[in-house]
């Protein structure tokens, strides 16, 4: 049996056990979906680990893995315990020292939260981390006859109700064209020569022409490309690596242009038959690292898409073109006047128009409380322009889209690039670039083709090993891949590649809400006239009744924002606040942990949370470096001036959530000072309102969600709750949620908030936008590519994805993305046909 399995059970039991008060409220309330969920044991449930256990061997780095297998291995035993627990193992207080796996429930409960308040780092990143994948996992688990217990209980449908199979069937009829233009790598063995030569022959069904160099390499074939001893040899005019904002546009406009255009991607096909819409499977087959990268240090969780589509696949549809702002920095500090003239306008001109980006969406239950709470405080808010043609979608977009609604990569322009006569390579990572060093254009090296290795990323003596020549390389790995197959290349770009990385931070705030929020007016873009945000129940799905307030899995996401602390009129750095397309297993992997009441009570108010997130527009940078297996490692830490701007915003989404109705506001920091509440008195509540002060009484048992428990108190409390309103974080609630905003004990908590900066090793971070660390520039000294995105030191090696960005957009990078491939692209067919033309 797997070693790790019996202390990974045991977590789990921590994570998620039974909770005996909270089941005997539900059942005499009659709540039997609610107690079930109470009852639940994750120390009980294998099927959890079992997930876990695989999410860790498929996607977990090495070195990570081999880190927690040795966390877990001393929790198998007396010393290793004792290592970690201290006292908190002990059988009485002079007795022997007991392994973790052997501790009561208790016992093990004590130990994990002296680890939450005061554990070292290596403590936290392990506990954090089996944390995040039980609860994935938990939400994503169907018993044998298809349904879940926890889904059950809070009212969350497994599967998208929209996407019926009329409706998955015509968005897969308008992808079906790839299928005949795309072969995968990966599914061909190396250690195979029938496989060899089965890949030879899809290879030339696709139109491409492969060579076996072993008997016959091709005339006037580089040496430097044979030198990895490839299996097959092919030949392109042109490289595209990667398949997303900038890869997907870049292959369309080469390929259009008449040039033969090879697209390879490292990721899998996944069409929208195949999406699943389950939290472990959709993350495991369309991100990075499954969903679970991290910085080098594990204080920020790293989302990237990793599928062929890249992020356009799987991102919430924001569409912002470049800020006027964005666009004077790049120009004014880095020489780049092409972002203020007219070529760049019409660039994004055409992106939108392409990928069809507007407004007028039905706003979900969570946009529309951050409107409310915007609104109730006299601060702007405006709506967000998406890419989606459906009007009424819903969060299950973040697993990739089966309504055929979202104008991503695959869609806008890889089905136009094969049109065109491009072929796709998908589970074939770029090894290398290969190089010579007869130069040209001032440039010391120039391209002659691409080292490609089938499998997965990273492993070294396995996997299928192609070899294509081609005068053109476009590198549109995005920030983490593009700067990674530089260096592996030997490519530095004197020392700028893989420098001036920046992330976009991102801290969460959760407000719990007593009713739906309900807005009559319209929510204004630029003054513009926007239908009304309609009532909850106007939204197609079920009333906002049956299963709480908010439902943040329901509906339209990230379609509202306020730039009320971004300073756009000032620096441009700052934060914005928006509302994300999130699931259930996603939230719950991020909630602050507090012990099991704690846990289950606010896993069972989900219905009623709604997450804001404050996005850093980051001056600070990080970096990109090579782990030992050639892969991108991710350093990155908070500057000072960066860690205010997120302080501010995070108090800024509070008092949103405060004034939007909450009953309770959380960062998602696991500390008890970090949460407010806003209680009503009454029987059984264990508080008391005296001269408009909460003060506390005897206490109480965890909540039921209010909706609920109409007859019972909106928030009895946990320890984590009594331990707040010991500290002062409590005023009485309100029916106008301005006042709730503006009461003294509230703006103490959030001065104090603020002033305290963030918690990074408690707080949850993470980043869903990666710039730089290729950046743009005019300068050789302090820039890896030119103006028109060709390399300083190799002729014919081209880089078009968010890597070039000199600094952070502060907004959704997508359509800058593409907007930049597109002009970049569009200047080198241009260049190209006019080559052409000369040599003719």
């Amino acid at each position: 049996m797997d070693s790790r399995r019996e202390p990974l059970q045991a977590l789990a039991g921590v994570v998620a056990g039974p909770y005996g008060p909270g089941m005997d409220q539900a059942r005499k309330l009659g709540l039997s979906e609610v107690e079930e969920l109470y009852a639940y044991d994750g120390g009980q449930d294998s099927g959890v680990v079992d997930k876990v256990l695989a999410l860790l061997d498929r996607h977990a780095p090495r070195a990570d893995r081999r880190q927690l297998g040795i966390f877990l291995e001393l929790l198998r035993w007396r010393l290793g315990t004792l290592l970690l627990c201290g006292r908190d193992c002990m059988h009485g207080w002079l007795g022997a020292p007991q392994a973790f796996v052997a501790l009561s429930p208790a016992q093990r409960e004590a130990a994990v939260l002296a680890w939450v308040r005061a554990g070292s780092l290596s403590q936290i990143k392990a506990w954090t981390g089996v944390k995040k994948l039980v609860a994935l996992c938990l939400m994503s688990k169907l018993e044998a006859d298809g349904s879940s217990r926890a889904m059950r209980a809070l009212g969350f449908p497994i599967r998208d109700p929209r996407s019926d199979p009329a409706r998955t069937e015509r968005a897969g009829r308008a992808e079906a064209g790839l299928e005949a233009a795309i072969c995968d790598v990966a599914s061909f063995s190396a250690a195979s020569a029938t496989d060899v030569t089965a890949l030879a022959a899809r290879l030339r069904s696709l139109g491409l022409q492969p060579v076996d160099p072993a008997r016959c390499a091709p005339p006037g074939t580089p040496a430097a490309l044979l030198a990895g001893a490839p299996h097959l040899v092919l030949s392109a005019d042109v490289v595209v690596v990667g398949s997303g904002a900038g890869g997907g546009v870049a292959a369309a406009q080469l390929a259009t242009a008449g040039l033969r255009v090879l697209v390879v991607e490292k990721g899998a096909w996944v069409p929208v038959d195949a999406m699943t819409q389950q939290e472990d499977e959709g993350y495991s087959a369309l991100y990075e690292a499954g969903g679970f990268m991290q910085d080098s240090r594990g204080l920020m969780g790293v989302l990237a898409g990793a599928t062929l589509g890249g992020g356009t696949r799987v991102n919430w549809c924001a569409s912002f073109r470049t800020p006027e702002h964005v666009r004077r920095e790049w120009a004014a500090a880095h020489g780049l006047l092409c972002f203020t003239g007219a070529t760049y306008e019409s660039a994004m001109d055409a992106v939108c128009e392409r990928l069809g980006v507007r407004t007028g969406y039905r706003h979900s239950a969570m946009c529309r409380s951050l409107a409310q709470g915007c609104r109730e405080l006299g601060e702007p808010v405006s709506e967000v322009k998406r890419n989606c043609q459906v009007d009424d979608c819903s969060s299950y977009c973040t697993l990739g889209c089966k309504l055929g609604g979202k104008q991503d990569s695959v869609r806008a322009w890889l089905t136009e690039a094969v049109d065109a006569g491009a072929r796709i390579l998908t589970g074939a990572w770029a090894e290398r670039i290969v190089t010579e060093t007869r130069g040209s254009a001032g440039r010391p090296a120039r391209v002659v083709g691409v080292s490609l290795r089938g499998g997965s990323p990273g492993t070294k003596g396995h996997g299928l090993r192609i070899a294509v020549a081609a005068r053109l390389v476009v590198a549109a790995g995005g920030s983490l891949h593009t700067p990674a197959l530089l260096l592996r290349s030997g490519i530095q770009g004197r020392g700028n590649v893989g420098r001036h990385l920046h992330l976009h931070p991102v801290c969460m705030t959760l407000g719990f809400l007593r009713s739906p929020p309900r807005l009559d007016a319209a929510v204004g873009l630029a003054g513009a006239a926007t239908p009304p945000l309609p009532d909850l129940e106007d939204r197609g799905g079920r009333p906002a009744s049956d299963h709480g307030s908010v439902q943040l899995w329901d509906g339209t996401g990230m379609s509202t924002f306020s730039a009320a602390r971004g300073d756009w009129e000032g620096s441009g750095y700052g934060s914005l606040l928006y509302t994300p397309q999130v699931l259930p297993g996603s939230v719950l992997s991020s909630m602050p942990w507090l012990g099991q009441a704690d846990f289950k009570k606010y896993m069972a108010r989900l219905p009623d949370a709604s997450l804001f997130l404050t996005i850093v527009r980051d001056r600070g940078e990080g970096s990109i470096t090579l782990d030992g297996d050639g892969q991108p490692v991710v350093n990155y830490s908070l500057s000072a001036e960066d860690e205010g701007a997120m302080a501010s915003g995070s108090a800024f989404a509070a008092r949103v959530a405060a004034a939007a109705g909450a009953d309770t506001v959380m960062t998602l920091d696991a500390d008890p000072r970090c949460r407010f509440l806003f209680v009503d008195e009454g029987a059984g509540s264990g508080v008391s309102v005296m001269n408009g002060e909460v003060v506390a009484g005897a206490g109480g048992t965890p909540s039921l969600p209010a909706q609920l428990a109409p007859e019972g108190p909106a928030s009895l409390l946990t320890p984590a709750d009594e331990a707040a309103l010991a500290l002062g974080n409590a005023a009485p609630a309100s029916g106008s949620g301005a006042a709730q905003a503006r009461h003294p004990a509230f703006r103490r908590w959030l001065a104090e908030r603020e002033a305290g900066g963030i918690a990074t090793r408690r707080t949850p971070l993470f980043s869903a936008h990666q710039m730089g660390s290729a950046r743009m520039g005019t300068d050789p000294a302090a820039s890896v590519v030119d103006a028109e995105g060709q390399s300083w030191d190799v002729a014919g090696l081209y880089v078009m994805d968010a890597s070039t960005f000199p600094t952070a957009t502060g907004v959704n990078p997508m359509v800058t993305v593409e907007s930049i491939a597109y002009m970049l692209s569009s200047f080198l067919a241009r260049k190209e046909a006019h080559q052409t033309r000369t040599d003719e």
